[in-house]
């Protein structure tokens, strides 16, 4: 974090957390990514591999000290009361541009308020 990025886990193989022994694909993504890191980095953030999870992943999670999941579900977290499990949206250039290639906030907040907002 210190050079302004987090580093976090996305399984081991790639495979749907729900199909796998999820605490051995977790706990070795992230010694693996510490190993690399160095420094004694901690990977406490992690992306559910084909946004596929349920309770049991999600306390598996936990359990191995994961503090924040990031789902595939389209939605803007909230401020208040967010928790542990964020979903997350795409933003897409076509999306965000003019006619003529140039940024236009006012698309990129168009496409945000469009968003489902938390759970």
């Amino acid at each position: 974090m210190a050079a302004g990025a987090t580093i976090g886990a996305h399984g081991q193989t790639h495979a749907p957390l729900t199909t796998v022994d999820a605490r051995a694909q977790l706990t070795t993504s992230r010694a693996v990514l510490e190993r690399h890191l160095g420094d004694g980095a901690a990977v406490t953030t992690l992306s559910f591999p084909h946004g596929r999870f349920d309770d049991d992943v999600v306390a598996t999670a936990r359990a191995a000290g994961y503090r924040l999941m990031f789902t595939s579900e389209r939605e803007l977290p909230t401020v208040a009361g967010t928790g542990d499990v964020l979903g997350r949206v795409g933003i897409f250039h076509a999306e965000i541009v003019d006619h003529d290639g140039r940024f236009a906030p006012e698309q990129l907040a168009l496409g945000l308020f469009r968003q489902p907002h938390g759970r």
